[in-house]
């Protein structure tokens, strides 16, 4: 009798396996278990939102992350009540919320296997394409604590059965604030359970600097993007995420193109002053008689520079490029 199983397979006979079959997102949302944790407040619920809408609608790709499946079905599992199913629609949009089922996730017992089972069983009978649980925390059973490894591991396995079942799970948790005991800032509560069997581990972080999501995901390189919340049209209250660049990444950019102008006006007031030989012999005073020159900046920064290009020739008399010039 042989030691392996029926499912043994020399890999070197394995099939590869179309990008299509790993991601509905490339790199970002697997078709499997993805867990996408957060501090409350983050904006976990409104990336749930938004990537599912991007799913919905056919778009070609999310936060410039190719969209490999148009999804038709999508169920929206939710611990809170009927505001949290009103917030899902104001958020989704008409056309996109045509394709969405929202239920709330009951207790007591929303942790037990026979409950996720029977939670299967539908799924798969309406065909449903997508899975969002939001969020971890409040799907646990009563007196679950998911800072133990055992309820973690165990409410993970129920997500894992469901996307064995064909059905990819995008989970939302919380991370432990610094603190709290469970695990460090900015890691998933439950993160041992959670690192160990989802495919894909997103985090979405928010301090000082802005919003940034963390993409660990298998098969792919751990990537960082910065990220923000802008109106899906003007006036708009769909709001959509979208890619963007740290205020000191702008702010550097801006330093250097500034840098740029003040060197393009100086070189052009030496030209000038080479040409025209305007009638003063000080520095301060030809700073102020081109004060014209758009970016030339204050006289007194302009006095400063001036020395090092330009010099004035009093036996001449007149304008003359200085010898480092």
């Amino acid at each position: 009798m042989s030691a392996y199983d029926d499912d043994g397979e020399r890999v070197s006979d394995m099939e590869p396996v179309a990008p299509e079959d790993m991601f509905l997102i490339d790199d970002f949302l697997v078709n499997d278990l993805t867990v996408l944790s957060g501090a409350p407040g983050a904006g976990k619920s409104f990336l749930a939102i938004d990537m599912v809408t991007a799913l919905v609608n056919g778009e070609s790709d999310y936060l410039g992350f190719t969209v490999r499946k148009k999804l038709d079905h999508v169920a929206f599992g939710l611990t809170d009540g009927g505001k949290a199913k009103w917030e899902l629609k104001q958020r989704l949009g008409d056309d996109a919320a045509k394709h969405v089922t929202a239920w709330r996730i009951q207790q007591p017992g929303a942790g037990d296997k026979a409950y996720w089972g029977e939670i299967t069983k539908s799924l798969l009978s309406d065909r449903v394409d997508l899975l969002v649980v939001d969020n971890m925390l409040g799907s646990m059973g009563d007196c679950a604590d998911i800072s133990e490894s055992v309820p973690g591991t165990q409410f993970i396995r129920r997500m894992q059965f469901i996307a064995d079942a064909g059905i990819p799970v995008y989970l939302l948790t919380h991370t432990a604030k610094a603190g709290e005991g469970y695990s460090p800032a900015n890691a998933p509560i439950g993160a041992r359970a959670i690192g160990a069997l989802a495919r894909g581990n997103l985090i979405l972080r928010h301090d000082t600097s802005g919003r940034t999501l963390v993409l660990n995901v298998n098969w792919a390189p751990s990537q960082s993007i910065p990220v923000e919340l802008v109106p899906a049209e003007p006036g708009s209250r769909v709001m959509r995420w979208a890619r963007c660049e740290r205020a000191a990444v702008v702010r550097e950019r801006k330093q250097r193109q500034r840098k740029a102008e003040k060197l393009d006006a100086n070189a052009e007031l030496v030209e000038r002053t080479l040409a025209e030989q305007p009638p003063v012999s000080t520095f301060t005073k030809l700073a102020d008689y081109y004060a014209d020159i758009p970016g030339l900046g204050s006289v007194q920064v302009t006095r400063k520079i001036l020395p090092k290009l330009l010099r004035y020739d009093r036996t001449a008399p007149g304008w003359e490029r200085a010898v480092n010039g």
